[in-house]
Protein backbone atom coordinates (compact mmCIF):
# COMPACT_ATOMS: atom_id res chain seq x y z
CA UNK A 1 0.00 0.00 0.00
CA UNK A 2 1.35 3.51 -1.21
CA UNK A 3 1.88 5.50 1.86
CA UNK A 4 1.35 9.63 1.98
CA UNK A 5 4.66 10.75 1.15
CA UNK A 6 4.45 7.84 -1.92
CA UNK A 7 1.19 9.15 -2.91
CA UNK A 8 2.34 12.74 -2.69
CA UNK A 9 5.80 12.28 -4.86
CA UNK A 10 3.32 10.84 -7.33
CA UNK A 11 1.47 13.82 -7.60
CA UNK A 12 3.95 16.46 -7.49
CA UNK A 13 5.78 14.21 -10.77
CA UNK A 14 2.78 15.28 -12.65
CA UNK A 15 2.31 18.44 -12.28
CA UNK A 16 4.13 21.30 -14.75
CA UNK A 17 5.02 24.37 -13.50
CA UNK A 18 5.17 27.73 -16.10
CA UNK A 19 6.00 31.19 -15.94
CA UNK A 20 3.96 33.96 -17.50
CA UNK A 21 5.26 33.73 -20.82
CA UNK A 22 5.24 29.66 -20.76
CA UNK A 23 1.17 29.98 -19.57
CA UNK A 24 0.65 32.48 -22.52
CA UNK A 25 2.03 29.80 -25.25
CA UNK A 26 -0.12 27.32 -23.75
CA UNK A 27 -3.45 28.83 -23.91
CA UNK A 28 -2.67 29.84 -27.04
CA UNK A 29 -2.60 26.64 -27.64
CA UNK A 30 -5.37 25.74 -26.49
CA UNK A 31 -4.80 24.34 -23.26
CA UNK A 32 -7.11 25.26 -19.97
CA UNK A 33 -5.94 27.06 -17.50
CA UNK A 34 -7.11 25.87 -13.67
CA UNK A 35 -6.97 29.09 -10.99
CA UNK A 36 -7.07 27.18 -7.89
CA UNK A 37 -6.99 30.88 -5.83
CA UNK A 38 -9.69 31.66 -3.04
CA UNK A 39 -12.84 33.15 -4.01
CA UNK A 40 -11.64 36.35 -2.94
CA UNK A 41 -8.28 36.68 -4.99
CA UNK A 42 -9.94 35.20 -7.95
CA UNK A 43 -12.86 38.30 -8.06
CA UNK A 44 -9.82 40.74 -7.75
CA UNK A 45 -8.75 39.94 -11.39
CA UNK A 46 -8.29 36.48 -13.65
CA UNK A 47 -6.93 35.51 -16.51
CA UNK A 48 -9.70 34.95 -19.28
CA UNK A 49 -10.98 31.73 -20.23
CA UNK A 50 -9.54 30.51 -17.07
CA UNK A 51 -11.55 28.12 -14.97
CA UNK A 52 -11.57 28.92 -11.28
CA UNK A 53 -11.76 25.81 -9.02
CA UNK A 54 -11.22 27.28 -5.81
CA UNK A 55 -9.86 24.82 -3.12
Amino acid sequence: MATFRDLLSDARSRITETDPAGAEALLAGGHLLLDVREPDEFEQGAIPDSMHIPR
